[in-house]
């Protein structure tokens, strides 16, 4: 992700609509109003009740509109220098609408767990290993026992850390062999403080989503939640880098979990499948990185809760193949701090 967002009429139209999903899921509201005005296209008025965790508030159309772009016309959910001010929590940079010590981004990991559970059990169940003694008789080796891999030994990749306590409650559910990353110095620290001193399996980068210290295929799971949603506020070729770069480093039958209510459904799929091909000279060895597993639009967990909970829109992509590529990134050790 850079500072800078481009300037053709299609960036302006994705910033204004990142903005509209960001700026109601930051203030939690139920029901809005967007009339078109002529001093800016997405003149929001936002009223109706808040969610009962926040207290009802109204946005007049001028202050929401300004308040969203700095002094040189860029959006501010776009630039580095935001982030860092939120997670600061100096106010700067037009960062004084977003809580600096805790805030869920569209849901917090409590709605999420049931499809994330459910998600999670075939990859469980993929990871699997068998034992037998070396002194078994034929009939013994037929009853292998199979031995379920721990959620431990699962490594998770976090894209875009900070205030969000959502990989922190993953961690406490077990899911504790845990990378997480942000190219916000200060997101990192918030991080570190969210997780505390006890929690020391989990090791927390400062890191571009473009160009992660990480070997190919060395993730089982990708866990975003509206992380890609801002980076593609920044542009959209941004976003693609950062998809393939997450591509390279999730190993075979790995799982891609996305949470996002900016990016449009057919860009965000077209992301996972026709632009992350594996190149091969031969017709037959060339495949689609991805299979889709939830395409955004409603579904449910095995209890019956719905997707419509969770403030967004719910994908979920499997890895068909490790990678070929290669990063130029110096790689790291995974489970240090």
């Amino acid at each position: 992700m850079t500072d800078r967002l481009l300037s053709s009429p299609f960036s302006l139209i994705r910033c204004y609509a990142g903005v509209f999903f960001l700026f109601s899921s930051v203030h939690g509201f139920s029901s809005f109003h967007v009339p078109l005005g002529p001093r800016c296209p997405l003149d929001m008025t936002l009223s109706a009740a808040a969610l009962s965790t926040k207290s009802t508030l109204s946005s007049s159309s001028s202050s929401s509109c300004s308040s969203n772009w700095d002094e040189t016309g860029k959006c501010k959910f776009g630039k580095k220098a935001y982030w860092d001010s939120v997670y600061k929590g100096d106010g700067d940079n037009g960062a004084d609408d977003i809580p600096s010590e805790t805030y869920s981004w569209y849901c917090g990991f409590d709605e999420l767990k049931p499809f994330w559970n459910m998600l999670m059990e075939p990859l469980l169940l993929s990871l699997t290993t068998t034992s037998s003694s070396s002194s078994s008789t034929d009939d013994d080796d037929e009853e292998k026992q199979v031995r379920r891999r721990k959620k431990s030994d699962t490594q998770v990749l976090v894209a875009g850390i900070g205030n969000d306590l959502a990989p922190v409650e993953l961690y406490d559910d077990g899911w504790t062999n845990m990378v997480a990353f942000d190219y916000s110095q200060a997101g990192v620290d918030r991080a570190k403080e969210l997780f505390g001193t006890s929690r020391s399996k989990v090791a927390l980068l400062q890191a571009d989503a473009r160009q992660l210290p990480l070997e190919d295929g060395a993730v089982d799971v990708v866990f975003d939640k509206g992380t890609l949603d801002a980076i593609y506020i920044t542009g959209e070729q941004e976003f693609q880098d950062s998809v393939k770069e997450l591509t390279r480093v999730t190993g075979k039958d790995g799982v891609f979990v996305c949470v996002s209510a900016v990016i449009p459904p057919e860009t965000l799929l077209e992301a996972f499948l026709d632009n992350n091909r594996i190149s091969s000279s031969s017709e037959e060895d060339s495949c689609c990185c991805w299979d889709t597993i939830l395409d955004g639009g409603l579904a449910f967990a095995p209890d019956g809760e719905a997707t419509i909970d969770l403030g967004a829109q719910l994908y979920a992509f499997r890895r068909r193949e490790a990678s070929r590529s290669h990063s130029g990134s110096q790689s790291v050790q995974i489970g240090t701090t």
